[in-house]
């Protein structure tokens, strides 16, 4: 019986000649092994992809983030009266708060801001986490959400 099995095989692989896959002995058969070349290609293939998943080091800059004033309006007025709500992030990594929509408790805040992908957060002077910005995918704008409190800041331009 077995031998019939053993005639109906293909003879496609010539390398599992002597490969029994019916045998009752439970011996691992050995298969050609690679050639030098092929476990060079091998490796060299493996290193490229390993290196090619890593980023570089650095501090990730959220697409679409330029620093400026952010408000609620079109333009920055060259006079007195800004925007009641106002965020300006400067090059070196400071930034002014300021929340006039409360006129009995005004909100003027300084520090650092700093990016980790599309999130921008500002850290006061003392260290403390101050707010969270989302930067919008589509338009030079943050999105920041406390509750119910939902605040969209423009990058503002000058006005003509």
């Amino acid at each position: 019986m077995a031998a019939s099995k053993r005639s109906s095989l293909p003879k496609v692989l010539p390398f599992l000649k002597d490969h029994d896959p019916w045998s009752k002995t439970g011996t691992i058969h050995s298969v050609t092994p690679m050639t030098m070349r092929t476990r060079y290609v091998f490796a060299t293939l493996s290193l490229s992809l390993m290196l090619l998943s890593f980023t570089p080091p650095g501090s990730p800059k959220a697409h679409g983030l330029r620093t400026g004033t952010y408000g609620v309006c079109g333009c920055a007025p060259a006079g007195g009266n800004g925007p009641t709500i106002s965020l300006a992030l400067d090059e070196d990594g400071s930034f002014r708060y300021v929340n006039g929509t409360d006129p009995e408790a005004p909100i003027d805040v300084t520090g650092h801001w700093e990016t980790v992908k599309e999130k921008v957060t500002l850290w006061t002077a003392s260290g403390e986490e101050f707010e969270t910005w989302t930067v919008d995918k589509n338009t030079n704008c943050l999105r920041s959400r406390k509750g119910l409190l939902f605040t969209r800041l423009c990058q503002l331009e000058a006005c003509d």
